[in-house]
């Protein structure tokens, strides 16, 4: 059964539907970690990160273990890819933090090891991709930018007008500059 539960001082959970006493490691070998406990966004801060990301099978278990934690045999299973495999990439992201074991099982002689992403949202930190563009050859400029949600639709309709003007100005002998803009919120 899973309860509301209640941490005392002492490292103890209290359920308060049962009152029944359990340590904090029982109830997460009893329940895992829930999807609930992950991190509404995580920020990628690092070259490393952002590559390990970026292969598309990667992707798909991300997003299959952010449903719900799964294993490295139940991904297998689900993807229709050897587990040899699956474990390399879980792995990789793991080292590069971002996946994390939430529950373990022991079956038979081996423990199986139950995957969860470290947040529900992973992007890229825009100071990354400022970064990554400054060294690129193509690069003209870039900024950074925050403001209140409640003028979010906006600045996107005005930006959007802005830039149907300067297409509009744009002569057909000039070399093109392509711009790619996204709004995203802010913890």
């Amino acid at each position: 059964m899973i309860c509301i539960v209640y941490q005392n001082h002492k490292k103890k959970r209290y359920c308060l539907k049962k009152l029944t006493v359990m340590k904090v490691d029982d109830i997460l070998k009893k329940i895992g970690r829930m999807v609930l406990l992950m991190k509404e966004i995580y920020m990628i801060d690092s070259l490393e990160q952002l590559k390990s990301i970026s292969d598309p099978l990667r992707v798909k278990i991300i997003h299959l273990i952010g449903i719900k934690p799964l294993t490295s045999q139940m991904l297998s299973d689900e993807l229709e890819v050897p587990r040899s495999k699956i474990h390399y990439h879980l792995k990789e992201l793991e080292k590069n933090g971002l996946i994390e074991v939430v529950k373990t099982e022991q079956v038979r002689n081996f423990i199986q090891m139950f995957y969860q992403p470290i947040a529900q949202s992973i992007i890229a930190s825009p100071d990354l991709l400022l970064k990554q563009n400054e060294s690129n050859n193509n690069f003209i400029k870039a900024f950074n930018v925050q403001f209140g949600e409640s003028l979010a639709e906006e600045f996107y309709e005005s930006l959007k007008q802005l830039c149907k003007n300067f297409e509009e100005k744009s002569s057909q002998n000039d070399s093109k500059i392509q711009m790619h803009i996204s709004l995203t919120k802010v913890d």
